[in-house]
């Protein structure tokens, strides 16, 4: 607050009016922002997770957490129960998806191509830096897969062999 004024000072800018001086550069805070704090395994083998931030649970909307299941980088969404906190209600079924078979998915989708061909790629490198360079996130549900942008919506239908339902993806 000024001291005379009482009026709150906005935020970057000192009691007198002056801009307050950054304390890193934006390359500087990119970077920082862009390392990963994961533990390494006990084998020593760094975990790469391709879709890491891109998978958000359609049941309460988390970004999924990265997780090793069965040797193969996968998503899950706990829906905020831990193990330190007792149930106090019913809770949604765990949420566990396996980034292969999401990256087939996307792979697989011909109304997707149209629209972003890069994603048809057998590298798998290259459909998570589409999703990234694009802004667009997968969103995740027991039954289905919606892939949404910001910018626009784009629909396909897709079969979800492990349930027999339809899969919407935008």
């Amino acid at each position: 607050m000024h001291a005379a004024s009482g009026a709150a000072s906005p935020i970057g800018q000192s009691r007198r009016g002056a801009l307050a001086a950054p304390l890193v550069s934006e390359e500087q805070f990119v970077a920082a922002q862009a390392i990963h704090t994961a533990t390494t395994p006990t084998d020593g083998t760094p975990r790469h997770y391709l879709l890491a931030g891109l998978v958000c649970c359609g049941v309460c909307g988390r970004i999924m957490d990265s997780h090793w299941v069965h040797g193969r980088p996968g998503y899950r969404c706990r829906h905020g129960h831990t193990s330190s906190r007792t149930k106090t209600s019913p809770q949604p079924k765990i949420l566990y998806i396996r980034e292969d078979h999401l990256l087939d998915r996307i792979r697989h989708d011909r109304g997707l191509h149209r629209y972003h061909p890069a994603l048809r790629s057998p590298d798998p490198e290259k459909p998570a830096t589409c999703l990234r360079t694009k802004n667009m996130i997968i969103v995740c549900d027991q039954h289905t897969r919606t892939i949404e942008a910001k910018t626009a919506v784009y629909t396909s239908t897709l079969r979800d062999a492990q349930h027999g339902c339809s899969c919407l993806i935008l």
